[in-house]
């Protein structure tokens, strides 16, 4: 994404064999008719098995993967989970997002690092990835490329999409100006870090392998709301982001009880997902 991370991966198409293997010269049974007197020239074009057999292999693979997703969803991997052809692939992808690492010499990477500074200081240039400045939004030092551990690419993919579509929220929970607030607070950054995180572990789809069915029953009632909105995922943080937030003031916490804050809201979202919403709103 330009501001935010967008859904589908580049050049990803409604899968499927698109067109006849044996191409369009196969296609039709016009031709000659038998004992015709009129020559037919024929014309051979260039031909490469290596091509030819390699244009085979991939139109079966993406056959063989459609296929699979279709009996996957009619059966439900034997969970009693069963999901349209659309949630599968939103739970694919978002299994792939989930597997990016980050990079902090991929320029599309730091890129989207420069992004989330304009959101969080506009009017302030981000004059250099490695600055003490990194450290009023929220990461443990100079550079935010050392905090991402489990969370990956997504993490930030994650800050990103609430900046952009919950600038609100966003700015509330950056500056805590909601309650009264304690002396050493949870950074922001890594707190959001470590929610994608959570929440992942929450939904049973960390480190799972694409396609895989979710292991848990929050994560298994999550994958209705898939069919709603290719953005499920990160609706679902902003709305655990902010209760983290309501939980931290009802608890009066300070920063030595973060990770139990945290299990708190995990606990009281796998409550809430399991009782299966039909919205995300």
């Amino acid at each position: 994404m330009s501001s935010g991370p967008r859904r589908r991966r580049a050049g990803q198409e409604a899968e499927g064999l698109q067109e006849s293997l044996l191409g369009e010269d196969y296609s039709s049974s016009s031709g000659p008719a038998y004992g015709s007197r009129q020559q037919q020239i024929i014309v051979h074009q260039p031909f490469s098995i290596d091509t030819f057999i390699g244009f085979v292999l991939d139109s079966w693979l993406v056959f063989i993967r459609t296929l699979s997703r279709c009996v996957q969803s009619l059966l439900g991997g034997g969970s009693g989970l069963s999901l349209s052809l659309t949630q599968a692939e939103r739970l694919e992808e978002l299994q792939e997002r989930l597997a990016v690492p980050h990079d902090s010499a991929n320029p599309a990477h730091q890129q989207q690092l420069r992004e989330l500074w304009a959101l969080a200081f506009p009017g302030q240039p981000c004059e250099a990835l490695k600055t003490p400045k990194w450290k009023d939004m929220g990461w443990q030092g100079d550079d935010p490329g050392t905090d991402f551990r489990g969370a990956g690419l997504f993490g930030l993919e994650n800050l990103l999409y609430m900046g952009t579509h919950h600038p609100g929220l966003f700015s509330q929970l950056l500056h805590k100006t909601q309650g009264s607030r304690a002396d050493w607070e949870y950074p922001f950054a890594v707190a959001g870090l470590n929610l994608t995180f959570a929440l992942s572990e929450v939904l049973g789809i960390a480190g799972s392998s694409p396609g895989k069915l979710p292991t848990t029953a929050a994560g298994r009632a999550f994958c209705a709301l898939l069919a709603e909105s290719d953005a499920a995922f990160e609706e679902v943080y902003c709305i655990a982001f902010a209760l983290l937030d309501r939980v931290w003031l009802a608890r009066k916490a300070s920063y030595m009880q973060f990770n139990a804050v945290l299990k708190e809201v995990r606990g009281q979202l796998e409550v809430a997902l399991q009782a299966r919403p039909k919205s995300i709103q």
